[in-house]
């Protein structure tokens, strides 16, 4: 779940507000346990949790919830038989455990430090508990809770009358390096902006780097050997070759493998995809040519098979899979497909939690709550 909307909203916050987060789903949903959602006093809202059916009922109850300071579940039940309940006719099927909370000090203080550690490279876990009138949040990276779910019996004791709510897993944003700024590139970067990428578009060509073209995405000037020096790379990117200069591409291409980046996605056609490879084989992390073989025209549509080809393989790297076999120039996907055709999760299967071994808490007695 990209939580990084949010906690960018609660920093430059001017006005009361209230979170609201799916807990549980039965059935279907539009999105899964761990989606949260902005709600501002003013109407404006951050973030997603349904298609539309549900949001005018929460903004209702924000301003109580704002007033008092305090939270509330609400189930939301979308099922044939109670749909018309909503007049919306949605038709999802499902029934919606929502979380609606002020953003109290506390919870204000826990977001921020989330994102704060998040930002230092951290994938970090908020905790939510409650008892009574009363939550508490524990934020832990993943590697603290992974470690922590061996001793479930001394969990609970730790927990005491807390009981368990839910949890929010908030990763740090995958980097993309755009390799090459000419025509291909500001629609790439886009919407790969859009999908909760950082985009960094590196070119040697001064006159391409211009702000205007590249709204949100930061701009590196130089060729391939300086940026590596300048960037540099690392294991958990994910690089694009587009400059369409076939020596400074394959260099790009070569200096990516070597610093054994995730994902390098070339652009072109087959043929010079073999040229630039000088008749080698394909390096495993090596996708080329990049996209999602949809039948795409122009530069706007290629960046759509682009951008969602990336958005398959960071879900695919979320959960721990294989992203794409390339397999005679085709691609197949194990984690999604385009049309649907990949297996559907579990129903209300959570996207952004972990399971029960690894909930602890770890306040001292008497704490409102404990960040680490």
């Amino acid at each position: 779940m990209d939580m990084h909307p949010i906690v960018e909203a609660v920093k430059q916050r001017r006005q009361p507000a209230a979170l609201a987060t799916i807990i549980s789903v039965k059935g279907h949903s539009y999105r899964k346990a761990g989606a949260s959602m902005l709600l501002l006093a003013d109407g404006e809202t951050v973030g997603t949790i349904s298609p539309g059916c549900l949001e005018g009922d929460l903004k209702e109850r924000t301003r109580e919830v704002v007033q008092s300071g305090s939270w509330e579940i609400i189930t939301y039940n979308l099922n044939a038989d109670e749909d018309v309940i909503w007049g919306e006719a949605v038709g999802c099927g499902g029934v919606i455990e929502v979380l609606l909370e002020a953003m109290t000090p506390l919870l204000l203080s826990a977001l921020l430090q989330m994102g704060g550690r998040v930002s230092e490279g951290e994938t970090i876990l908020l905790f939510r508990y409650r008892k009574g009138s009363e939550l508490r949040y524990e934020l832990l990276s993943e590697e603290e809770a992974i470690r922590g779910s061996g001793a479930s019996a001394d969990m609970r004791a730790r927990v005491g009358d807390f009981q368990y709510l839910l949890t929010v897993k908030m990763t740090p944003r995958k980097r993309v390096i755009l390799f090459g700024a000419g025509a291909d590139s500001p629609p790439i970067s886009h919407l790969l902006l859009q999908s909760g990428f950082r985009v960094l578009v590196a070119d040697w060509r001064s006159s391409l780097l211009v702000p205007d073209r590249f709204a949100g995405a930061e701009l590196v000037l130089g060729a391939p050997a300086q940026l590596i020096l300048d960037l540099p790379l690392c294991s958990q990117d994910y690089v694009i070759v587009c400059s369409h200069q076939l020596q400074r591409d394959r260099e790009m291409v070569a200096l990516s493998v070597q610093h054994e980046v995730s994902y390098i996605g070339v652009m072109g056609s087959s043929r010079r995809i073999a040229l630039l490879l000088e008749g080698k084989p394909l390096p495993s992390q090596v996708h080329a040519p990049i996209g999602l073989n949809i039948g795409a025209e122009g530069p706007d549509e290629i960046a759509v098979s682009i951008a969602a080809e990336l958005i398959a393989f960071r879900a695919a790297e979320c959960n721990g899979k294989a992203a794409f076999a390339i397999t005679g120039g085709e691609k197949s996907a194990s984690m999604r497909h385009l049309f649907g055709g990949g297996q559907e999760p579990q129903n209300g299967e959570a996207e952004a939690g972990h399971g029960a071994g690894v909930r602890r808490a770890a306040w001292q007695s008497g704490s409102a709550y404990s960040i680490r």
